[in-house]
């Protein structure tokens, strides 16, 4: 695995976790909510701003890593492109397929 890949590969591990963390403080909110003498409409008021946050959070990341990840489309887009293209040899000028 590329240095590239294993970073992409533990950006998408923090994200999952970050959203994983989320969703456990908001079941952690809601398990006050259902208790007595908490203040619901605080807590309401709080899950609020935890999603709302948790949304901006992954709208900025999402966008980043699309930036990234239209880059390395195109890479490989170009790549299967040669790949596909016939060879000549120049020994006798026959013309093959790549890889073959």
């Amino acid at each position: 695995m590329s240095k590239k890949d294993s970073l992409k590969l533990r950006m998408y591990e923090h994200i999952y976790r970050l959203n994983r963390d989320v969703e456990d403080l908001l079941q952690d909110l809601k398990a006050l909510q259902e208790l007595y003498g908490f203040p619901r409409r605080f807590l309401r008021a709080c899950k609020g701003r935890v999603e709302q946050l948790r949304a901006e959070v992954n709208r900025e990341l999402t966008q980043a890593f699309s930036m990234c990840e239209a880059g390395d489309s195109a890479h490989f887009a170009n790549f299967l492109a040669q790949m596909q293209r016939p060879v000549t040899s120049r020994r006798n000028g026959r013309t093959r397929a790549r890889g073959g």
